[in-house]
């Protein structure tokens, strides 16, 4: 099954395999330099020191290398083939190759799962072959993979791989678009004096799937400090695994940075409850990158330039903001605004550390943070500055943004004091070049300044939006990271299933409600208006009226509540009114009384099962505007307490609990009980429903708690 998380560990040694092979088969090499041609000669470019077997029944020789008609008459072990023949071909050449016994493959043919029903079914039955030989498979339709450390390019793109060319580097990335990995994404990183270990195309993940390259990377892979990915979507059921390996990832250390497309509105899907409605595919993803310390960035560049600062700052207090010291006044107030605007802290310095600053300065710039350090930037002074902001209690990174020119003796004198200060710093350091890096033509390491600092490994930026975002992500990791090794220090047991079969029935979910620990209004059935008076007699005036039906969802628009019945005159004239309103719902419809709750904040749980993470709970602002109010927040299900406190402090609506306009705070610690277990009861259910939710759940004054006045079940349709 695509994803089966039960595969997990049988990946490892294939995985292992496609990145540091001794010897490489290519099955459908060629002397022409279309895809298998072009594997070969970037694995000779490249310098792979193993063993290249090229694949052709039509050749004696390729580019110089013995060529063998059939897989099996290699006469070596071969550890992996990359597979470049046609779809029609690929059954033949997968069972040679497990025959050879070749235990991983990288398929970058096409004409498999993108081309519809027939393709499907080829590459089931392709991966279905593979697997009974024990063999694994990238792709089809992949761009390859690569190891730049070890000089492994199995792959097809087009690219200077030489050991000039290409630098080794502490990310790892596995990516979904073969093109922008090897091409665009490769090439500016390159270009930027960022190094890749590894660059891994999945294709279709027809067999390995994005969250098993992942995992290795993770688990296996100890080069790897930071792993970017480049994410369309996950395979359905794969979405809990992933969140394991984050979850293990924010243990080791290992920064996990996505750049997932699909934000647009026109990935939601409309559906019947509030719940679905509200929700879009790409607000789970977001919800569940949240829970595990997953970072997700915003464009290609971010991949990189955010994933080396990531590598070179493996620690960072959580206490603390950022000190920043120019040789601009007016790149200080640039930057100290859009750290504002990101959200990243730039904290004032105590009088100590700003006096002595003023000394250093001796009446040049100005002291406090951001510095002007004025003139200061090729003096010794800026080492006893950066000190001196470094040893602020108050200050836990260092951001130096600079606007000399790219090249000239200045340019390589600042270069020179700022790589000798970096080599001493006691705190992370980032440098912001806000000048131009071609300036005065061909620019070299030799002349440009800023080069010189790429060089040194110091992580480097040359946009101050993109540095605050970068500072705003690294808190945002360092601080999610501390939360996740907390929340797995303290996880729960999982969860088992619900045993007595669940229905769309009100009263029975307002009974799984009361049953998982969460308050509901008393609810009773009327069988008639005297059953009605009888059961508002037992519950106590005040009392509302609702009209139940088979698949009713939402009994406001049929005009099916009656609020505040007060006494039993009243009460016949509303159960009147309710049910001649609704006769359209036809005999099966019944009368519900229940308890009128009032003083409540209206808010709303609730459930759906979406077909990548499972079940995802949301809390948001409840009552009959909650579409409106488009105020949620969501989680994978189950959460804990912490969890549902982060939730609520998400919603513009929580200051509604604090006793705004004369109102008495409310009971938010219940509603984060509530939440808690509702998320439970929601896992638990997952088997039998569609979704969950509680609209509105009362959220009463401090110390009375909540209350659960209606819950929709939506059981799964045949």
């Amino acid at each position: 099954m695509l994803g089966d998380q039960s595969d997990s560990l049988d990946a490892i040694e294939p995985i292992r395999a496609m990145l540091n092979p001794r010897s490489i088969a290519v099955i459908g090499a060629s002397n022409r330099m279309e895809y298998g041609g072009r594997v070969v000669a970037n694995l000779k470019s490249g310098g792979f020191p193993g063993e290249i077997y090229p694949v052709n029944p039509k050749e004696t020789e390729i580019q110089g290398l013995k060529a063998y008609a059939d897989v099996r008459d290699i006469p070596g072990p071969v550890d992996m083939a990359v597979i470049v023949v046609p779809a029609r071909a690929m059954l033949d050449v997968v069972k040679a190759a497990g025959e050879k016994g070749i235990r991983a493959g990288v398929v970058i043919s096409a004409g498999f799962a993108e081309r519809g029903a027939d393709g499907i079914a080829l590459q089931r039955q392709v991966v279905d072959l593979a697997r009974s030989y024990g063999m694994r498979l990238s792709g089809p339709n992949s761009l390859g993979v690569s190891n730049l450390q070890d000089r492994v390019f199995a792959t097809g793109p087009n690219w200077d791989w030489s050991v000039q060319k290409t630098k080794p580097g502490p990310i790892s990335v596995v990516s979904q678009s073969g093109a922008l990995a090897f091409t665009t994404l490769l090439s500016r990183a390159q270009e930027g004096g960022v190094g890749f270990r590894h660059l891994v195309s999945v294709g279709n993940q027809a067999d390995l799937t994005v969250v098993d390259f992942i995992e290795y990377l993770v688990e296996a892979d100890e080069g790897t400090k930071v792993i970017a990915v480049f994410l369309e979507g996950l395979p359905p059921g794969d979405g809990k695994r992933f969140m394991r390996v984050a979850r293990r990832a924010a243990v080791l250390g290992k920064p996990i940075l996505v750049l997932k497309v699909g934000r647009s509105d026109q990935g939601r899907q409309a559906a019947l409850s509030h719940t679905a409605a509200l929700v879009g595919k790409d607000a789970v993803y977001e919800a569940a990158f949240r829970q595990c310390a997953v970072v997700r960035v915003a464009d290609l560049d971010d991949l990189w330039e955010a994933g080396y600062l990531f590598s070179a700052v493996p620690r960072l207090s959580r206490d603390g903001g950022v000190g920043v010291l120019s040789n601009s006044g007016g790149m200080n107030s640039l930057f100290a605004d859009i750290c504002g605007e990101a959200g990243v802290p730039v904290p004032p310095i105590g009088d100590a550390t700003t006096e002595e600053i003023e000394r250093l300065l001796a009446g040049r710039g100005s002291a406090g943070n951001p510095v002007d350090a004025s003139g200061q930037l090729t003096k010794d002074s800026l080492h006893d500055i950066l000190r001196s902001l470094q040893d602020d209690p108050q200050i836990n990174l260092i951001t130096l943004a600079l606007t000399a020119l790219a090249s000239g003796k200045r340019s390589l004198d600042i270069s020179r004091n700022v790589c000798a200060a970096y080599a001493k710093a006691s705190l992370p350091f980032v440098v912001l070049w806000a000048s131009s890096t071609t300036a005065h033509g061909v620019v070299t390491a030799q002349t440009a300044g800023f080069m010189q600092i790429r060089e040194a490994g110091i992580p480097m930026f040359q946009e101050p939006t993109k540095c605050a975002r970068a500072l705003r992500w690294l808190r945002d990791y360092h601080a999610g990271r501390q939360d996740v090794v907390k929340q797995l220090q303290a996880r729960d047991e999982a969860l088992s299933d619900h045993g007595a079969p669940v229905t769309g029935d009100h009263v029975q979910g307002l009974q799984l409600l009361s049953d998982a620990g969460i308050p509901v209004a008393v609810t009773l059935v009327a069988t008639g208006l005297a059953s009605a008076l009888e059961c508002a007699g037992r519950i106590g005036y005040p009392v509302v009226l609702k009209i139940d039906a088979p698949e009713l969802l939402h009994k406001t628009e049929v005009g099916g509540v009656e609020l505040n019945v007060g006494d039993a005159q009243a009460l016949a004239s509303a159960y009147a009114n309710v049910w001649g309103r609704t006769s359209a719902l036809g005999e099966r419809r019944r009368v519900l009384v229940q308890q009128q709750v009032s003083g409540g904040v209206e808010f709303i749980l609730g459930g759906m099962m979406d077909p990548v993470f499972g079940p995802v709970v949301m809390l948001g602002a409840g009552g009959v505007w909650v579409e409106v109010a488009d105020d949620i927040s969501l989680r994978v299900a189950p959460v804990d307490a912490d969890t549902a406190k982060s939730m609520l402090a998400e919603l513009k609506s929580a200051k509604l609990l604090q006793g705004l306009r004369g109102q008495p705070p409310r009971d938010a610690d219940a509603l984060i009980d509530a939440l808690v277990r509702f998320s439970r009861l929601l896992v638990s259910c997952a088997s039998q429903v569609a979704g969950l939710e509680v609209n509105p759940i009362l959220v009463l004054p401090k110390g009375q708690g909540v209350r659960a006045v209606d819950m929709l079940v939506l059981p799964i349709k045949e």
